[in-house]
């Protein structure tokens, strides 16, 4: 649900065709029954009355005939009289069947850009609305009228053409209607008997012309509708006739020129519609006459110059528009005598400039509309004498500044359009003088800072637009004087901070958007002030912490959206006292899903123990954020009521009674949870989930048998029987499950001891809040639990566990209170590699640099503090321990000019760490910001790319605006699980799914476990909520499946890798793809660096040869698999002496059927690898360099100055014939 500000009333739009709200389909049911094959046509029904009396209506048309019989009601058509016929008023033929409510003839492509009135979602979006006027901002695209005409051929109950006679005797109709048939012509005199008509309409027909005097004998006719048609001309005299009319609607014809005098008479018409025509120029004196006019109507013409004085004499026109002809100028004073005019609307001329007295003279004018056109200026002066004007539009121009005093004199001002320019400063007064303003929209600019004091004396602004500018900082007291503001967004800005106070004052304020920004704290009582608050949006910044309270004035909050931040905890009772929420979003976050709590509570003695009966609550210290039910019970005594219920903002329930002798042992347990959410309510409520807390124990047992049904030690992944290895070097959280018959909370001290050679560790542990009856995996508070250093995790290292070692526990003979038993327990703990990581910004050579610089800044940060977290998922959910990561230098491509662009990206790169770091485990993975390509279908969606059991990948850290996003750090430990062996688990439908992962719907299978999040003992991951790294499916976990099989590959790699990197040789680098059953061989480089061959055989084959034939190289294998089942390859063939000069060709050959390289010098052109001077590391490789350099009309600048660089060419190979 969204909330809206309170925003003047529109005025009401100009009559307009029917057209506006309605379509006609050809392929829609129609409601007339068409009769049955075997009955006769209905052209030669004939009266079942005796032969020889009058025919009626019989010989019309039959869609006619059987019109004009329903309105009078008789069921022979022979029956019809001229009494009933001249007793008709209304007769419409419309044909309903083919239009659909709500919908257009056109769209308007431009119109999500559009910057109208801004009204934020819970999701922190912008809904754009139109204008005050009720008009869209962008151009109208109208369907084919040819193709809905064809469409509609063989339809039965389509009019194509009408008899003479069809209208005679209706001498009393006032309303006719033939829309939405195929009339071509009209028979001569069809409205003589019409003397009386007022309305008529043959919209959506197929009019190419009219005949002369068609409408002479319709003298009363104040409305004619023949918008939709095909006209192409107009005769001069045809509205001759109709000379009383008010109304004429030629909307969406096809007419190229206006006969001069084709107006002449019509001294009574009030609107005339010419919109969507072809019309290039206007006659001088077209208009002449027209003297009642109070609306005209020229949108989406061809008119490129305005003569002087076209709109003399039109002294009651109030609407005019002119919206996407193409006049790049206005005459002088071509507007001078419209001193009526009330609404002006030029949106999408091309208006490079406007002359000072463009508007003289309009001082009625209240709605002017210059948005899509190329104004770089405001003229001093220009809007002097609008003193009316309520609604000034200058979205989408090209102004960089703003003079001082241009708004001066405008009194009246509600809305003012300022979006989409390249502002980058405001004047400090400009705004001055505008104190009725309502709406100022000043987004999508390039505002860094406000002036202090600019919005002073906007007492009545009631919506604030300034998403999408550069502010850096608000000073304080920006908004001071906007005591009446009721919507801010300050979306897709880089606010770092807030000034404390800054929203004080603003008690009106309904929304208030911050979404996208680079907030990482916020002051205390930073919404203080902001009682009537319904809807607050921080998604998608910094926040790594939330202020204790910080949603406690709020206490009409409808909606809170904090997606995508780094919070790992929430502060208690961030929802409490909400009691109207209706959305609440904890998304994409460090620590979602967060725990909501549900505690038992004894209210009536501080005492737990104290003696029954007992006054019992449930508690939400969160705060609930609907309604939930809770059933509960009684071990050992009786409730007085088994359901409760939290309502939406509470933080307990009411009271029950629980009641049970004092001797025996007691507790009150939740057994269960349930809400009336819809599926649909669902998607308003993300980020969270309820947890069940322990029992409430109202008495102890006087003895109690224990036992230790399971123990084992987690790193993120375990099995209840502990058979995950765990990870040398890497904390780890130790759960010990120790049960009793009866519900107790005993309290003993109980430690771990951790023995490797002559050293121990010892770790206190936390004994359960209730020790269960059976193994509870679900809660951490269920076990004894305590957290075990880095250091103790060494091969080889025993334990042993004693869970009461001051003897608190009334234990029962048999019970078991060590493990083990006896002796010490071995730890499975394998010793691993440092992880080497290497960080590459990737930018793309035709990108806008701030989009590459941000990608940049975020390699540094991961290789240093990691403050955004991105790899806190990789080191929680895979086997690492030690991380050495580092960032590249920045790394330039041109993969987006690639139909298959990622994997040619990934190609890129694992050739890159070939040349720099083979024979190392160093991983390369790439990050970018996703492209606005040329092949955007083929980007959309696209998160990452790997190699399986791979070094290289590829991963989305900022979205194609530009934004980071919020979940590039599960995505980029996704790839790296490819690169550490892993295929898919089966959720979210990917490719390549493992086919051994035991938990069939993706999940983790397990309970999986995390540090971080504000308690020291990190926090459970669900194995039913939770799904593996390896699926498409969030929020993450991994499973002991992955976390084991990722280990064992790690330990197997590092096995086989040799020492240092390989010894450099002359080569040639041979490289390609496999993807959708296309062979692809890449540009052949020499190259300086390690030999590269096949590890063994496969069903692919590249053999080099000379011009004669003669092989040179012959190499058989098998490529490598991505996650998405794409294949790839890179080898470094150690050259001979002659080889460059004498290979001609290179066959890649496989089962798909084989691509040849070679023969010439034309097709794919030259590539070339282009290495920093200084430096020699790579910057680019090009597969086409020609192509580049064209592209770029010279040496592109995303690769620096051209001497400091050295271009190394590929062998002149052609264009393989797969690509």
């Amino acid at each position: 649900m969204s909330v809206t500000p309170r925003i003047r009333s529109p005025r009401p739009m100009v009559a307009t065709s029917t057209l506006v709200t309605a379509v006609w389909l050809a392929s829609c049911d129609d409601p007339v029954t068409t009769p049955p094959e075997s009955a006769p046509h209905p052209d030669t029904l004939q009266s079942t009355a005796a032969s020889g009396g009058q025919t009626g209506v019989c010989d019309r048309t039959w869609q006619v005939r059987d019109e004009i019989m329903d309105e009078v009601g008789k069921d022979d058509c022979a029956e019809v009289t001229d009494e009933d016929l001249a007793g008709i008023g209304y007769l419409s033929l419309e044909r309903y069947g083919f239009r659909l409510e709500g919908e257009s003839l056109w769209s308007h492509p431009c119109e999500d850009e559009g910057s109208r009135q801004p009204v934020t979602r819970w999701d922190g979006g912008i809904t754009q609305l139109q204008s005050g006027i009720g008009k869209p901002l962008c151009p109208m695209v109208p369907l084919s009228r040819e193709g809905l005409l064809a469409g509609a051929a063989n339809d039965t109950t389509r009019i194509t053409e009408l008899k003479e006679g069809d209208l005679d005797g209706l001498t009393n109709l006032w309303f006719l209607s033939f829309e939405g048939h195929g009339l071509r012509t009209l028979p001569e005199g069809i409205f003589d008997d019409l003397g009386n008509l007022t309305e008529l309409s043959f919209s959506l027909n197929a009019f190419r012309t009219l005949r002369e005097d068609v409408f002479d004998a319709l003298g009363s006719l104040e409305e004619l509708d023949l918008s939709g048609n095909l006209l192409v001309t107009l005769p001069e005299d045809v509205f001759d006739g109709p000379d009383a009319l008010q109304e004429l609607d030629l909307f969406l014809n096809s007419l190229h020129a206006l006969p001069a005098g084709v107006f002449d008479g019509l001294e009574s018409l009030e609107t005339l519609d010419l919109r969507l025509n072809r019309l290039t120029e206007l006659p001088g004196n077209i208009f002449d006459g027209l003297g009642s006019l109070t609306a005209l109507l020229l949108d989406q013409n061809r008119v490129r110059e305005l003569p002087d004085g076209v709109f003399d004499g039109l002294d009651n026109l109030a609407v005019l528009w002119m919206d996407y002809n193409g006049f790049s100028e206005l005459p002088e004073g071509v507007f001078r005598d419209l001193r009526f005019l009330d609404e002006l609307t030029l949106i999408g001329n091309g208006l490079a400039k406007l002359p000072e007295d463009a508007f003289e003279g309009l001082d009625r004018l209240s709605a002017l509309l210059l948005p899509y056109n190329r104004l770089a200026e405001i003229p001093e002066g220009v809007f002097d004498g609008l003193g009316d004007l309520e609604e000034l539009v200058l979205a989408y121009n090209q102004l960089d500044s703003l003079p001082q005093g241009v708004f001066d004199g405008l009194d009246n001002l509600e809305e003012l359009y300022l979006s989409d320019n390249p502002l980058s400063e405001l004047p400090a007064q400009v705004f001055d003088e505008l104190d009725d303003l309502v709406l100022l929209d000043l987004s999508s600019n390039r505002l860094e800072t406000l002036p202090p004091g600019v919005f002073e004396g906007l007492d009545n602004l009631e919506a604030l637009a300034l998403y999408n500018n550069r502010l850096t900082s608000l000073p304080g007291g920006i908004f001071d004087d906007l005591g009446d503001l009721q919507l801010l967004a300050l979306i897709g800005n880089r606010l770092g901070t807030l000034p404390a106070g800054v929203f004080d004052g603003l008690d009106n304020l309904l929304q208030l958007s911050l979404e996208d920004n680079r907030l990482s704290t916020l002051p205390e009582g930073i919404f203080g002030d902001l009682g009537d608050l319904q809807v607050l949006v921080l998604a998608d910044n910094r926040l790594a912490s939330l202020p204790d309270g910080v949603l406690d004035p709020l206490n009409d909050l409808r909606g809170v959206n904090l997606r995508g931040n780094n919070l790992t905890e929430l502060p208690p009772g961030l929802l409490a006292g909400l009691n109207d929420l209706e959305a609440v979003w904890l998304h994409e976050n460090p620590g979602a899903p967060f725990p909501f709590h549900l505690e038992l509570k004894r209210t009536d003695d501080t005492n737990q123990l104290a003696p029954p009966p007992a006054t019992v609550e449930v508690r939400v210290t969160e705060g609930a954020p609907f309604e939930v039910s809770i059933a509960l019970s009684s071990r050992g005594g009786t409730l007085d009521d088994s359901e409760v219920e939290v309502s939406v903002g509470d933080t307990e329930s009411r009271s029950v009674i629980a009641s049970a002798e004092a001797s025996v042992a007691h507790s009150v347990a939740i057994d269960s949870i349930w809400d009336e959410l819809s599926w649909f309510d669902e998607d308003e409520y993300l980020g969270f989930e309820f947890v069940i807390g322990a029992p409430l124990v109202l008495a102890n047992p006087a003895e109690v048998t224990v036992d230790i049904p399971a123990v084992y030690l987690t790193q993120g992944a375990q099995s209840v029987d502990g058979a995950v290895p765990l990870v040398a070097g890497r904390q780890a959280l130790l759960r010990v499950f120790a049960t009793a018959e009866v519900d107790n909370d005993f309290d003993p001290e109980a430690r771990a001891t951790f023995h490797f050679g002559d050293r121990s560790v010892e770790v206190d542990l936390t004994p359960p809040a209730v020790m269960p009856r059976a193994v509870d995996e679900s809660r951490l508070d269920a076990s004894f639990t305590g957290v075990v250093p880095a250091a103790a995790m060494v091969p080889g290292v025993e334990m042993v566990v004693e869970l009461d070692r001051t003897d608190v526990i009334p234990a029962a003979e048999g019970s078991r209170m060590r493990v083990p038993a006896t002796g010490r327990m071995a730890l499975d703990v394998v010793e691993l590699d440092t992880f080497d990581l290497k960080i590459v910004p990737i930018a793309f050579g035709s990108a806008a640099p701030g989009r590459n610089d941000a990608v940049e800044s975020l390699a540094r940060d991961m290789a240093g503090s990691d403050t955004r977290g991105a790899l806190r998922p990789t080191r929680s959910l895979l086997p690492v321990a030690e991380m050495n990561v580092t960032a590249r230098e920045r790394y330039v491509t041109w993969a987006d000019t690639l139909p298959d662009g990622i994997l040619a990206l990934v190609n890129e790169i694992t050739l890159l760490r070939h040349v720099e770091a083979d024979g190392t485990d160093t991983h390369y993975h790439g990050i970018f910001a996703a492209p606005a390509a040329r092949y955007p279908d083929y980007w959309e969606g696209i998160l990452g790319i790997a190699y399986i059991a791979g070094w290289s990948g590829l991963s989305v850290s900022h979205r194609i605006d530009g934004q980071y996003d919020p979940g590039f750090p599960v995505t980029v430990a996704h790839e790296l699980g490819h690169n550490l062996g892993l295929y898919h688990a089966p959720c979210g439908y990917p490719d390549g799914v493992d086919p051994r992962y035991p938990y069939y719907d993706g999940s983790i299978g397990i309970w999986g476990h995390e540090f971080g999040g504000g308690d020291r003992f990190g926090r459970l991951l669900s194995p039913r909520r939770h799904a593996d790294i390896m699926s498409y499916c969030v929020p993450a976990g991994v499973s002991d499946f992955s976390f084991t099989s990722a280990l064992d590959y790690r330990v197997a790699i590092s096995a086989s890798l040799e020492a240092g990197p390989a010894v450099a040789r002359e080569t040639l680098l041979l490289w390609g793809s496999i993807r959708d059953g296309e062979l692809r061989l890449e540009p052949v480089f020499e190259w300086t660096g390690p030999v590269r061959l096949p590890e063994s055989a496969g069903p692919y084959r590249l053999v080099g040869a000379d011009e004669t034939g003669q092989p040179l190289f012959d190499l058989r294998f098998t490529p490598e698999e991505t996650g998405n089942g794409d294949r790839g390859f890179l080898f470094a063939v150690e050259t001979r002496e002659h080889w460059a000069a004498s290979l001609a060709t290179v066959t890649l050959s496989g089962p798909e059927g084989s691509v040849v390289a070679g023969g010439g010098d034309g097709g794919w052109g030259l590539g070339a690898i282009v290495t920093d001077r200084a430096t020699g590391r790579i910057v680019t490789i090009a597969r086409d360099w020609d192509g580049v350099l064209e592209r770029e009309g010279g040496f592109p600048r995303a690769l620096g100055s051209r001497d400091g660089v050295v271009i190394k060419r590929s062998l002149p190979l052609a264009r393989p014939a797969g690509g």
